[in-house]
């Protein structure tokens, strides 16, 4: 059986790359930072769990994803066409949906097998970070598909 923390950390480096590859693909800057952001921050998860197996403290910022969805959405979009182009990718903030959900429910199982309240009180951290990313793709998702009824984009 494979090590969890082994798990993790490859489900972090998947999830990193995969919000590469559509920061790569999409032409919205403001969907690209996001991307860029939630990269960001499955590199800085890889790091957290990395420290874990060494033993060491995590010295671990916070989530920096939803700062810089509130500021590139802190106002509604000019071009709602922009936008509309992007529906064309809904089925790949479904699938980060889905990898997001992934994350949790295995940082779910390693805070109830933590070895201490340390490694339980981490995990329940990456649980939390990893549902502000799919609250994020989900409002998202909702700009996309209802340009039209903009509201406040994001009450995290």
């Amino acid at each position: 059986m494979r090590n969890p923390l082994d798990i993790a950390s490859q489900l972090e480096l998947d999830g990193k790359a995969y919000y590469l590859r559509q920061a790569a693909r999409t032409t919205d800057d403001k969907i690209k930072q996001v991307f860029e952001a939630l990269a960001q921050d499955e590199e800085r998860h890889y790091r957290v769990v990395q420290d874990m197996k060494k033993g060491q403290p995590s010295q671990s910022d916070d989530t920096n994803a939803v700062d810089v969805v509130k500021r590139v959405f802190a106002e509604k979009p000019q071009k709602t066409d922009e936008l509309m182009a992007e529906i064309t990718v809904l089925d790949a903030y479904e699938e980060a949906i889905n990898l997001e959900q992934q994350s949790v429910d295995l940082y779910e199982g390693l805070a109830e097998e933590a070895v201490g309240p340390e490694q339980k009180a981490l995990f329940a951290r990456l649980v939390d970070e990893e549902k502000s990313h799919k609250t994020i793709l989900w409002k998202l998702m909702e700009l996309i598909q209802r340009p039209e009824e903009w509201y406040p984009y994001l009450n995290l």
